[in-house]
């Protein structure tokens, strides 16, 4: 599997990035960049229709942790419970979600 991943850049204000460090401390996700790649994914998906005009069968989750923790399941029971096998499961399924998208 190739590694498309690319090195992103830029600033915040301390009190966001305090917030984002309290978010990994507490355990609800292994790292900033992986809170900040999931809020990316939500922003992105909570958008899609829109930009897309419609999407077939898609709805909005209730809620973004209950979708999230449903996601991380599925792919780590896909993945034989293999976590780095899971995050790229996750990213092809974003990929292919998001295919074709014109941003």
């Amino acid at each position: 599997m190739e590694d498309a991943s690319v090195i992103v850049s830029f600033r915040m204000p301390k009190t966001l990035n305090d917030a984002l460090e309290e978010c990994v401390k507490n355990g609800g996700y292994a790292s900033k960049t992986e809170l900040l790649r999931e809020a990316l994914r939500a922003q992105l998906y909570a958008n899609i229709s829109a930009m897309r005009g419609s999407v077939k069968g898609r709805k909005a989750p209730a809620s973004m942790s209950d979708w999230r923790k449903k996601q991380w399941e599925e792919a780590l029971k896909l993945s034989g419970g293999d976590a780095r096998k899971a995050v790229a499961l996750l990213d092809a399924k974003g990929k292919k979600a998001l295919s074709g998208l014109k941003l």
